[in-house]
């Protein structure tokens, strides 16, 4: 039943497996597909192993984040030519979408489009942006600026480790620790 759910919005491949992630904090799924060469791989490799999706990571993080705050957040994955867009009311889910960007111009405009589209407040509520680099995005802050008050970038800075440099992590790899 889920590889029927799955291939109502996706082409079925003849090696794909289709796997699931329970968002229990969301009382959702999210369904994704794999190599099942990788899959069977690694269940061979890995007697107990759970495979999540980044998409699954990064939307109960973002979820647990927004749960205290009273009003709509966005939290964006910035990764190369591509945008990641979690939305939230109150710490529940109103969009998780990607969207293809092929420069700083197109990912200020989806932002913004969903944005509208969402009804968010460009006063009170709040703009993320996950920061994989050092320094903060100053291109995108300032295009964004213009028409989102509240913006800040999430660095990971809080997620020091004396055990590994977590700033040679991707973003959703420390929120898991």
């Amino acid at each position: 039943q889920i590889a029927a759910l799955y291939n109502l919005n996706f082409a079925s491949l003849e090696t794909e497996k289709v796997c699931h992630n329970l968002l229990v904090n969301n009382s959702c799924a999210v369904l994704f597909g794999m190599d099942g060469n990788v899959y069977e791989f690694l269940n061979d490799k890995f007697s107990q192993i759970t495979i999540y999706s980044q998409v699954s990571i990064l939307t109960e993080y973002f979820s647990v984040q927004s749960r205290p705050v009273h009003l709509k957040q966005m939290f964006v994955n910035l990764r190369t030519n591509f945008i990641d867009l979690y939305c939230y009311d109150r710490g529940f889910i109103l969009l998780n979408n990607s969207y293809v960007c092929s420069s700083m111009a197109d990912s200020s405009y989806s932002i913004r489009y969903v944005w509208k589209q969402l009804g968010m407040d460009k006063q009170n509520d709040e703009l993320y942006i996950v920061n994989h680099t050092k320094s903060p995005n100053d291109e995108l802050i300032a295009m964004l600026g213009k028409f989102v008050r509240k913006i800040s970038v999430l660095s990971g800075q809080q997620y020091d480790s004396s055990d590994f440099d977590t700033q040679m992590q991707p973003f959703d790899m420390r929120s898991l620790l």
